[in-house]
């Protein structure tokens, strides 16, 4: 069995830690959704993706900026 060192292992659980704190800033900032139009989010999902998430509350932006840092990290390593 081969050895695997933390220099392998560590961009991984980078990806994996990404993704699930993408999911969950979805799910807890999708409250602030219920002001807009229901149109509204269908539209800019189906355009943006799961972009605009991150621009109906101020914590969510500061979670995008966790997640760019994050990805930034996962390009340096």
């Amino acid at each position: 069995m081969p050895d695997v060192t933390m220099t392998e292992i560590a961009p991984i659980l980078l990806v994996v830690a990404i993704v699930v704190f993408h999911i969950h800033t979805c799910f807890t900032e999708a409250t602030h959704l219920n002001r807009w139009q229901p149109w509204l989010i269908i539209f800019l999902m189906v355009i943006f993706g799961t972009l605009p998430i991150y621009f109906v509350s101020r914590t969510a932006l500061f979670k995008l900026c966790i997640q760019l840092l994050l990805i930034a990290l996962f390009f340096i390593i």
